[in-house]
């Protein structure tokens, strides 16, 4: 029945959180997620609904488990890289405000925002971004955004699957990238960023 209704919507919304009410969903499914709710209705603004509380907030006797630094930049990325139109970030008024959970989370839209004029750019669609398999067959790859803004680019290169793979890029010469080695990352880069 959503299937048929949603042709006829403006926004649509989904959560599929981090962490689980009962057990670890795994959150490399994330922008497949996406990719089929632009399939059942491709004209409709795309929301996804991240993760900002844990669940034994609102039912005490869960464990009391957030989502991770990198577990909130991998779904937010992973949306990114899919031009999702807005990132909605549900429960954090539930949480105590100045707590650690929060800065991560404010670190992220902070991350994004310093961005946010590439997001809103122009695509390079000669780029591309392909699996180099180092454990055998792919099962997603890899989702990536590349924007240019006047002489500014980004590149965001998610690894979609659940292990480490080496990414292939090509297309960086036609979309004027002369020097791959001159793009700076987003953050330093360190054991929590590996997937990003």
């Amino acid at each position: 029945c959503r299937a048929r209704l949603a042709s006829s919507f403006d926004i649509m919304g989904f959560d599929s959180y981090p962490v689980g009410r009962l057990e670890k969903p795994p959150i490399d499914v994330f922008g497949h997620y996406i990719d089929n709710y632009r399939q059942t209705a491709p004209e409709c603004d795309i929301w996804p609904i991240m993760q900002a509380f844990a669940w034994s907030i609102i039912r005490p006797w869960y464990e009391e488990v957030y989502p991770t630094r990198k577990q909130i930049r991998f779904v937010a990325w992973q949306s990114l890289a899919r031009s999702v139109n807005a990132l909605f970030w549900w429960g954090s008024h539930l949480v105590e405000y100045g707590g650690e959970f929060l800065n991560l989370v404010h670190d992220t839209i902070a991350e994004i925002h310093e961005v946010n004029d590439l997001l809103l750019g122009h695509d390079l669609p000669s780029v591309r971004v392909d699996t180099h398999y180092l454990r055998g067959e792919s099962i997603r790859g890899f989702g990536w955004v590349a924007r240019r803004v006047d002489d500014r680019v980004l590149l965001a290169v998610i690894n979609e699957d659940p292990w480490y793979q080496n990414a292939v890029i090509s297309g960086l010469d036609q979309a004027g990238i002369d020097d791959p080695n001159a793009l700076q990352p987003l953050t330093p880069y360190d054991a929590e960023s590996q997937r990003l």
